[in-house]
C-alpha cells in the first residue's frame, strides 16, 4: 500500500498532465510560492494559484502545448516526497528530453505552499538559448538547491 503523500503527488502531477486545473488547484495550498531558478523567461518567483497556474499557461503556451512531465517513481513519507520525472517538450525544431528530480516537503493533506526543487540545469530548456549559436548569451550551468 502506498504511502497518502506518494498518492497525493500522483494524483498532482496527474492532473497537471491532464490539463484538470480544478484537482491542481484542490491539491495545493493556497498561499502557494513557485520558484524558478534558471535564467530563462520563465525565471522568477510566483505567488498564490493565479500566478503559479500563469506561469504553467506560459510554459505550455511556449512549447505550442508539448511540455510534458512524466511520472518515472514516486518515494514519500509523512514529511518529504521525491519524484523523478521524464521531461519533454519542444520549441523551435528544438527539442528537451531530460530526467528532473522534484524534492518536496509535505504537512498534511495538500502540497506545500512551496513547489518542487528542479534539478534541471538552465542551460537544457528549449526556452533558453541555443547552445549551438555563437552569439546567444548563455545562462551559466547550475543546479537548484533541494532545500
Amino acid at each position: 500500500m502506498a504511502h497518502p503523500n506518494e498518492d497525493l503527488l500522483r494524483r498532482g502531477y496527474q492532473a497537471f498532465s491532464s490539463g484538470d486545473t480544478d484537482t491542481l488547484l484542490s491539491l495545493r495550498a493556497d498561499d502557494i510560492a513557485w520558484h524558478v531558478g534558471r535564467s530563462d523567461a520563465f525565471s522568477g518567483d510566483y505567488h498564490g494559484h493565479q500566478e503559479v497556474l500563469g506561469l504553467f499557461g506560459r510554459v505550455m503556451q511556449a512549447s505550442g502545448g508539448t511540455f510534458r512531465a512524466e511520472l518515472h517513481d514516486v518515494l514519500a513519507n509523512d514529511t518529504h516526497g521525491v519524484v523523478l520525472a521524464n521531461v519533454t517538450a519542444e520549441k523551435d525544431g528544438r527539442v528537451l528530453t531530460g530526467r528532473e528530480v522534484h524534492v518536496w516537503h509535505l504537512a498534511g493533506a495538500r502540497l506545500p505552499s512551496s513547489g518542487p526543487r528542479s534539478t534541471l540545469p538552465a542551460h537544457s530548456t528549449p526556452f533558453s538559448p541555443d547552445p549551438r549559436d555563437p552569439t546567444a548569451r548563455h545562462a551559466r550551468t547550475r543546479v537548484a538547491r533541494t532545500g
